[in-house]
């Protein structure tokens, strides 16, 4: 077993913060494709490493929050299996990938792990993501200092984790270029939502939960849920039909973007709040990009070619 590779797995994090640069500049500033191949074969071997760095990103996560938030008592009664849940999938995953390394990718047992880890981020960034509002609402009445800190850490560290375990569907199955800019929306969105409610929030002075901020959490919620959950299927059913990531990525945004910004609009919940006016400004351009222009490209893509026996995708345009 190869134990240096898993800290090179660590350093190789950062391939996904280059995929997801490129993504967010909408393929204008070639990052990623200037320094790794988005190929069959040539992802295979990153996708190894990145799904190892994540894994041991995430085992490290869940043993310092299992320890801290019991020494606290703070959610221990759900911290607590959750946790022990969550390293154990973590450790199969890292022995899995530590005796077969790419050869793991293929097997069902590894991407079963890996759907239930992802499942299981979902309801741990959900509760996280709960308490974190909630935290940011009482905030100003009397609260451990300590509490809302390890639930700040909690969610920046949890939103970190997504980053890597989203984009491996896209990386184990890379049928376009183009699904990377849908990743990097998509996970751009769900951040944005997020921060959203906690800067309403943290301008709403009566420490309570009214009915915007409810309304902003539910669809972030079914934001993480619809988009996080089928992933993993939906990019493995993509090489049978190339636009079934496009239309997913449609379908979330239909269903959680137009509420949330139909509440924006009739609460004026934009008033005095700069990151909301500047997140509704950006919103109708990468709304129009992800819901109309990128599904257009992909469906009319040149299908890849071959070339010298070895399967290599076109260059594409930027997006």
């Amino acid at each position: 077993m190869d134990w240096f590779s898993y800290i090179q797995g660590l350093g190789t994090l950062a391939g996904a913060l280059l995929y997801l640069f490129e993504g967010l500049s909408l393929g204008t500033i070639p990052i990623a494709s200037a320094v790794l191949r988005y190929e069959r074969d040539g992802t295979k071997d990153l996708t190894c490493l990145i799904m190892k760095g994540s894994a041991l990103f995430s085992m490290l996560y869940f043993l310092i929050i299992l320890i801290v938030d019991m020494y606290y008592g703070y959610y221990d009664a759900f911290i607590l299996p959750v946790s022990l849940v969550a390293l154990i999938i973590l450790t199969f995953l890292l022995v899995s990938l530590g005796q077969h390394n790419q050869s793991a990718l293929d097997r069902n047992e590894c991407l079963f792990a890996c759907f239930l880890f992802q499942t299981l981020l979902i309801v741990k960034l959900s509760h996280t993501s709960y308490f974190m509002v909630d935290n940011t609402l009482h905030y100003q009445a009397p609260i451990s200092n300590v509490k809302w800190r390890v639930s700040l850490a909690s969610i920046i560290l949890e939103l970190v984790q997504l980053m890597p375990w989203t984009l491996i569907p896209f990386l184990l199955f890379p049928n376009s270029k183009r699904y990377l800019t849908l990743w990097s929306l998509e996970y751009a969105d769900l951040i944005s939502h997020f921060i959203v409610i906690v800067t309403y929030a943290n301008g709403h002075k009566t420490a309570e939960w009214n009915n915007v901020i409810q309304t902003y959490f539910v669809f972030y919620i079914i934001n993480l849920v619809t988009w996080v959950f089928p992933l993993l299927a939906v990019c493995m059913f993509s090489d049978n039909n190339k636009m079934i990531p496009p239309c997913h990525a449609m379908i979330v945004d239909i269903i959680t973007d137009i509420p949330m910004f139909i509440t924006t609009m009739v609460t004026r919940a934009y008033v005095q709040n700069i990151y909301i006016c500047f997140d509704i400004a950006i919103k109708f351009i990468v709304f129009a990009r992800g819901v109309i222009w990128v599904p257009y490209k992909v469906y009319h893509d040149d299908k890849p070619q071959q070339n010298e026996g070895q399967l290599i995708y076109a260059n594409y345009p930027p997006l």
